[in-house]
């Protein structure tokens, strides 16, 4: 028998997924709209001759062919139609024209300005009006008038759309990538008087309205007492709300392996769907009641979905849930195999950027994760007392769940939280008992006496699950941290995966000898890696502003230094970005240095790094530096030929000098430099025909300098 017989839709699901994913990687699809039609063309009349003659059994293979190639050119063609209509085709180069913009999603207040997400509607360019399409990200800066813009306002503006480059330092969060795989690449940044609200007709009026519920349902809480963090952890828990929550509440609730508890996610629809399911059943009784009960079902599944923002994991689980409810309409059954590819088939069709989107990902792994390991794993005890059937289910659905995600959770976030067990027997019961009392709180929400007692044991439970959280956490070796893998590494513990699966399937020979040279192939990775890492040095210059870093490393350790004697040990940006770019390139040991002070803390010590300076010139490896922080360095007689040229602390110099003395190869402007002198000195260098690096614009200048370290 064919294994792939009972899942039409997984079959259906896999080309269109790489079709997608061919185009995210930018592979060049150019005529793939022709190869479509032809394709088309070719399934046709294949199709044709089967009709015909009937007695070619033996060829009804064929058809699949040209359908495999149908959908994965489709999968193209979504990806390149969607990128044509989120990222706005407007030149880098662009004048400041007029242009009309709808919101597409709440503003965020923070202070003195709102982020807007906007998506572009028109654009004047003096003559006319121009249809455009595209979305940006807006920064409007509170003006006097206090206008408030929803969702679905259209606002006209009159400036110059720039598009946004990635200027992160190494080994921390992007948020310009981020960004750009939600299908934004450009911003726009206004004053208070350089926006305007149009009377216009709202767009989005469906999702405006669902917003504007989920306020009034936030104001419920707001008015029973819920303040603080039981107000954002409420907040998040029940209607995907998290504007509100703190950093410190995220990083423990991340350590301890509960972060899924603070995002909307299929357990909380599940809820919901267990929820109304018991709410309606009493109109199983009637002749007409199943149809009325599924309505009403999907009805406020979709709505909740809706509410709580459309996250990819709430859009998962609102369809998987629909087509159960639909099937049993019409007394069919179904496949979880099938329901998952249905419902990831028409998510990546209506979205193709969701298929590098974290949450999506994270959120198919683990429902495929407890669909194929759960049973298995639950297997392994089997016990006839309650209590212990129950915490083991829990054990084995958190397993699961851990496999499967534990290949992206590792690539991404580079940490392990290795008391995730305790946190799910203790935290997962905790959140469920805080969503049926929540939802309790915002039905009787009006009435009084009622009302102030759900209030009150609703915040009783947060604070417990908030402490536990805490306890949690704070218990030693809670987090292993600094986990650095690579693709290469993310697709062999999915294999390990796989193998896992394999071994309850068709036992233990077969997967054993997956997981050895999946393991072997894993450690060879590593080893590669070590050696590279010895084999490398580097020299970095950080993004910071109002402050220039420079780092220089050699195998597993490094040397900082800084240019403003304030204090490095206490700025959290040089810990993070520092610390972060260390860690992903194994450096364990570090030192730091004011570049002002002669009388260094740490003598430098060429055991530690081999790097030699005299005053703001220092070479490290074959090349050489110059830092200028002054007009010009004074003395200067001769030509001083360099390899790089550091500019700090916004001097007075001209770029045609620094190439008189120091024949640089390249210009390097640290995060020190105002941005008008930047951009001066940007031009010169171009008319010079030189390379010039602006942190600010362009991210962290680093440069790896490679030699053998076995002679």
């Amino acid at each position: 028998m064919n294994p792939w017989k009972p899942y039409p839709f997984l079959r259906l699901s896999i080309p269109l997924l790489m079709g997608v994913t061919t185009a995210i990687n930018e592979v060049d699809v150019t005529g793939t709209e022709y190869l479509f039609f032809f394709t088309l063309c070719g399934l046709a009349l294949i199709i044709l001759f089967l009709t015909i003659y009937p007695g070619s059994y033996h060829l009804r293979w064929a058809p699949g062919i040209p359908v495999f190639l149908f959908l994965f050119l489709a999968g193209v063609l979504l990806e390149v139609n969607w990128q044509s209509k989120t990222f706005p085709l407007i030149p880098d180069n662009d004048s400041i024209n007029t242009f009309v913009a709808s919101v597409n999603e709440p503003p965020v207040n923070s202070g003195a300005s709102q982020k807007v997400f906007l998506t572009l509607k028109y654009r004047h360019d003096g003559d006319s009006w121009e249809p455009l399409t595209g979305n940006v990200l807006g920064y409007f800066r509170n003006g006097k008038s206090g206008t408030v813009i929803s969702l679905g306002d259209f606002i006209v503006f009159r400036t110059r759309i720039e598009k946004m480059t990635d200027n992160s330092n190494p080994g921390t969060f992007s948020y310009v990538d981020y960004l750009h795989k939600k299908g934004i690449s450009h911003s726009v940044s206004l004053a208070g008087h350089g926006w305007k609200k149009l009377n216009m007709e709202p767009d989005n009026l469906v999702r405006r309205k669902a917003i504007n519920l989920r306020n009034r349902l936030l104001g419920i809480f707001r008015e029973n007492n819920l303040t603080g963090k039981e107000f954002a952890v409420a907040s998040a828990l029940l209607l995907g709300y998290v504007n509100e929550i703190d950093n410190e509440t995220r990083r423990e609730y991340a350590a301890s392996g509960a972060m899924h508890i603070l995002s909307v996610s299929g357990m909380h629809v599940g809820i919901v769907y267990v929820f109304l399911n018991f709410l309606l059943r009493f109109l199983n009784r009637y002749r007409y009641g199943k149809y009325i009960k599924a309505i009403i079902m999907l009805f406020f599944i979709f709505l909740y979905a809706m509410i709580t923002g459309l996250s990819p994991c709430v859009i998962r689980a609102a369809i998987m849930l629909s087509l159960p409810i639909i099937a049993g309409l019409m007394n069919r059954n179904v496949d979880i195999i099938n329901v998952i590819a249905v419902s990831c088939f028409v998510m990546v069709s209506n979205n193709p950027a969701l298929l590098v989107d974290v949450g999506f990902q994270l959120s198919y792994l683990a429902v495929i994760g407890i669909v194929t390991l759960y049973k298995p794993i639950y297997d392994l005890y089997i016990t006839s007392t309650w209590i212990p059937d129950k915490i083991w289910s829990l054990l084995a659905v958190s397993l699961a769940a851990q496999l499967a995600t534990l290949p992206i959770t590792l690539y991404v976030f580079h940490q392990f939280p290795n008391f995730f067990l305790l946190t799910n027997i203790l935290v997962v019961p905790l959140s469920s008992l805080i969503i049926y009392v929540g939802i309790l709180l915002l039905v009787v929400g009006q009435v009084p006496f009622l009302c102030v007692l759900t209030a009150k044991l609703l915040i009783f439970l947060i604070k417990a699950m908030n402490m536990v959280i805490h306890l949690i956490e704070e218990l030693p070796f809670s987090t292993t941290t600094g986990i650095y893998i690579g693709e290469i590494q993310v697709a062999l513990l999915f294999v390990m995966v796989g193998a896992v699966y394999l071994y309850f399937k068709s036992g233990a020979r077969r997967a054993m000898k997956i997981i050895l040279i999946a393991g072997i192939l894993f450690a060879l990775v590593v080893t590669v890696g070590k050696y590279n890492m010895l084999s490398t040095s580097r020299f970095v210059v950080y993004n910071i502003k109002n402050q220039g870093v420079y780092e220089f490393s050699k195998q597993k350790r490094a040397v900082t230094w800084y240019s403003t004697p304030c204090s490095y040990r206490y700025d959290l940006s040089f810990m993070n970005s520092v610390g972060a770019h260390n860690k992903s390139h194994g450096i364990k040991y570090h030192r730091s240095h004011w570049i002002g002070n002669e009388n260094h803390l740490f003598p430098l010590d060429p055991d530690f790094v081999e790097l030699f300076r005299l005053g703001r010139f220092m070479q490290f490896e074959a090349i050489r530096i110059a830092i200028l922080d002054t007009a010009f360095p004074k003395g200067l007689t001769s030509e001083i030929p360099v390899d790089l040229v550091v500019i700090t602390g916004n001097p007075r110099l001209w770029i045609r000098d620094v190439v008189k003395v120091f024949h640089p190869k390249q210009i390097i402007i640290d995060g020190t430099n105002s941005r008008s002198m930047a951009n001066h000195w940007i031009r010169e260098a171009k008319t010079a025909n030189l390379p010039c690096h602006y942190v600010a614009r362009d991210g962290a200048y680093e440069k790896e300098m490679r030699k053998e370290i076995w002679k």
